[in-house]
């Protein structure tokens, strides 16, 4: 699989959101740089499936059976999109932020890591931003993963 994609620089107040910038430049990142920024497949897997049983009810945009099939399209590398990719660190994000402290996937997701869960879930919501940081890099073919990563975020 090798996705290709602008990187791009955020500052460190910017936070993905108003206030900071965004500056895109002409290189391009493997998926591997993008996959770094989150957790293992089994980890990610773990916490799809916390958010689809506990939080997306709340964020009803993204259809289970629909994204969970791209899901094991991405898993077998059948699937290279980076947008897609973003909307999965938004999901994790989401599912930390609704996890109680105690939960086991939390704790061995914390473990040896200096984070709160609040700080965990924003750096994986941030990471969303520096997968994709805005729509126009999205390739033509990304229509679907495009909107559904803009109503998650």
């Amino acid at each position: 699989m090798d996705i290709r994609l602008n990187l791009v620089e955020l500052s460190q107040d910017s936070h993905g959101l108003g206030g900071g910038t965004v500056t895109v430049t002409n290189e391009t990142r493997n998926d591997r740089f993008m996959l770094d920024l989150l957790p293992s497949l089994v980890m990610l897997e773990r916490l799809l499936g916390y958010y689809f049983q506990e939080a997306s009810w709340a964020y009803f945009y993204i259809q289970e059976p629909d994204f969970m099939s791209r899901w094991e399209k991405f898993k077998a590398e059948e699937l290279q999109s980076s947008v897609f990719m973003s909307t999965i660190s938004v999901l994790i994000a989401i599912a930390i932020r609704h996890m109680p402290t105690t939960h086991t996937i939390l704790t061995e997701l914390v473990d040896g890591v200096d984070e709160t869960r609040d700080e965990l879930s924003v750096r994986y919501y941030e990471a969303s931003y520096v997968i994709v940081p805005s729509p126009r890099l999205a390739s033509q073919t990304d229509g679907m993963d495009m909107i559904e990563l803009l109503l998650a975020r």
